[in-house]
């Protein structure tokens, strides 16, 4: 399943190993993932790919959260962010990541924090005040 923005561009395409999906009359989806992975994209190019144990979706409000053992890889940066949940801002094309999260990337490491903010391809990460324009 591949979300989309206005303009048609990808934002983020997910898979799942068992999932419990409703469709709208739109043919958008929303429901529950089991298993689930997928990639983050930006101006149309795939930036990242995540994992996690679980998930939830609503194409119609263009939401994506993960959740159990999230892992968010970089294909860009040489950086790995773990976190207990994620989700995906779309208005802001940031991902929100809460709970014991971790950015590792080559030569060093930061974290745990209980909550960061993060461009999809990982290359600005920073604690929600450093984002001031996000409200939470």
């Amino acid at each position: 399943m591949v979300q989309r923005d206005e303009q048609r561009e990808p934002q983020w395409a997910v898979k799942a190993q068992s999932a419990e999906l409703n469709f709208d009359s739109e043919k958008k989806a929303s429901g529950n993932l089991q298993g689930v992975s997928g990639d983050l994209y930006d101006k149309g190019k795939v930036v990242s790919t995540f994992k996690s144990n679980a998930g939830d979706v609503d194409q119609k409000q263009s939401v994506l959260n993960l959740r159990g053992q999230v892992v968010v890889q970089s294909k860009e940066q040489d950086a790995v962010l773990t976190a207990d949940s994620v989700k995906w801002l779309a208005k802001l094309r940031l991902v929100k990541a809460e709970g014991a999260v971790q950015v590792i990337g080559k030569g060093y490491k930061m974290g745990p924090f209980p909550a960061l903010l993060a461009t999809p391809d990982l290359k600005k990460v920073g604690t929600p005040d450093r984002f001031p324009a996000v409200t939470p």
